[in-house]
């Protein structure tokens, strides 16, 4: 019991608020980092490099149950307080709640002709849980709430992974429209707690009052058994360790229509991790402890009342008696899949729309969004967006992503508001980084939505690519001429 204590803790400690999905990335043309949402999108540039450490770092915080001020409100006087019935309004019957941290330790790419390489090597901490209505009606309100009735907690699922990735990515352009990408990436885990089966209920007996609880629980753990157990925790073995091994793929597509319009398509996180290394597993299966109340003359009759509480205890642990043992184990990441589509209204203005959707011990939780990017000169990009995430409507994102010279600077979020007044939001995203980036200019201006000759006209609709033109000529200075051929007349 001690040790599952130490497991729950350890899970709370990383679902603390920090800062949803990803959604506007994919809205910068020149942001190498819009290839992790998908490997066929890849920066107009010849070769580029993130500056180690800080070439990506992610927050990213969601929380489907309820807001800050959901749960702790004001009163009329200013004072605060805990209003459980507002923030049991606000649940599902099933919540759902993540956190995650990303950092590229490394990451470059570069361009041969239409082929694109790229690789990567990036720190993920990852915590997601979900957890039932019932639980908090029973935690705040008690028993009394399920007279004749069953609570049901099956639906508590926790996962808290720390893992290194290494990954190569490809693309390639095909006839100037057409690009597929891939990405094949090693997953070097680190730690994992785990929850496999939680069927757990409590029935309340209408007449008699007693509690009936039953269990079949399994929840495993990998690479903290020494941290658990109170051990020395050796932080270079840990950060080092190659023992638990996994391999994952993302896949992607984009397809440029025409000059105007763009349709793209990923799957990523298509894999999972083997954990082999301090491995611990926790298991009850069939427990049933009934609850019928303390007999008070038994009590008051006990030489010791110590003695009576403890043989009470000790029944409660038989009958939950939790195994433990050593089994490897696997775990899947949650795959992700995105879909959408880009209308470039004029040269330097696109419009985007993106579906996306995680999948989570077998759930989708789906997202939508809308954003506008704005290019200003060569220098400044911005991009705004309304998104739906989750079921949540008050999601505001915006970006901005700077090039001097060859270095960019950018910072997106898809909830700005979140960072301003997080406590009345359930979605907070911050993604931010410097990149090196060159040929630029070079890369975007013999591309198929560049413009060579600065005409105004892109690429892959002018007739005359290397030489300036108009519009009504197909972007060459003249009509095309048309020779004719006179028959000899004898």
């Amino acid at each position: 019991m001690k040790n599952l204590t130490a497991i729950v803790a350890l899970s709370f400690v990383f679902s603390l608020p920090a800062a949803a999905q990803e959604l506007i990335s994919t809205t910068f043309s020149s942001l190498p980092q819009a290839s992790y949402a998908n490997p066929a999108k890849t920066p107009d540039a010849k070769w580029y490099v993130g500056i180690p450490g800080l070439g990506s770092t992610s927050l990213s915080f969601t929380h489907t149950g309820f807001a800050y001020s959901d749960l702790i409100r004001k009163r009329d006087d200013d004072s605060l307080m805990v209003d459980i019935e507002n923030a049991l309004s606000q649940m599902k019957a099933s919540n759902y709640m993540s956190f995650r941290l990303n950092m590229d330790l490394v990451n470059f790419g570069f361009r041969v002709g239409k082929n694109h390489f790229s690789f990567n090597a990036t720190e993920k901490v990852i915590y997601q849980q979900t957890y039932p209505k019932d639980l908090f009606r029973f935690l705040f309100k008690g028993n009394a709430e399920f007279l004749g009735q069953t609570a049901d907690f099956s639906r508590i699922n926790v996962d808290v992974t720390h893992y290194r990735e290494w990954g190569v990515g490809y693309s390639r352009t095909f006839m100037d429209q057409l690009t597929f990408g891939v990405r094949a990436k090693y997953l070097q885990g680190l730690a994992n707690a785990s929850t496999e089966k939680t069927d757990i209920s409590l029935y309340t007996d209408a007449n008699t009052f007693d509690l009936t609880a039953k269990a079949d629980i399994k929840a495993n753990t990998a690479g903290i058994a020494n941290l658990i157990d109170g051990e020395s925790f050796n932080a270079g073995n840990y950060l080092m360790s190659s023992a638990n091994n996994g391999f994952a793929i993302d896949l992607g597509a984009q397809w440029d229509i025409n000059e105007n319009f763009t349709v793209h398509a990923s799957a990523t996180d298509l894999g999972k991790i083997n954990w082999k290394n301090q491995v611990k597993n926790y298991s009850t299966e069939g427990a049933e402890f009934t609850f019928a109340g303390i007999d008070v003359t038994e009590f008051m009759n006990q030489e010791d009342s110590v003695d009576y509480m403890k043989e009470l205890v000790d029944s409660l642990g038989e009958a939950f008696d939790l195994q433990e043992s050593s089994t490897a184990y696997s775990t899947k990441l949650n795959p992700k899949f995105y879909i959408g589509g880009t209308w470039r209204f004029t040269n330097t203005s696109d419009l985007h729309l993106t579906a996306y959707g995680e999948v989570f011990k077998g759930k989708m939780y789906p997202s939508l969004s809308a954003s506008i990017m704005q290019q200003l000169g060569n220098v400044i990009n911005l991009t705004a967006s309304y998104s739906i995430i989750n079921g949540t409507t008050n999601n505001i994102g915006a970006g901005m992503l700077f090039n001097f010279g060859a270095v960019q600077w950018y910072m997106i979020s898809d909830n700005v508001m979140g960072m301003f007044v997080p406590q009345h939001t359930q979605n907070i995203h911050l993604r931010t980084g410097i990149n090196l980036v060159f040929g630029r200019k070079e890369a975007r201006d013999k591309g198929p939505r560049g413009d060579l000759d600065g005409d105004g006209i892109l690429n892959k609709a002018d007739k005359c690519p290397e030489e300036p033109g108009q519009a009504k000529h197909s972007g060459c200075p003249d009509a095309p001429k048309v020779e004719s051929k006179k028959e000899d007349k004898e």
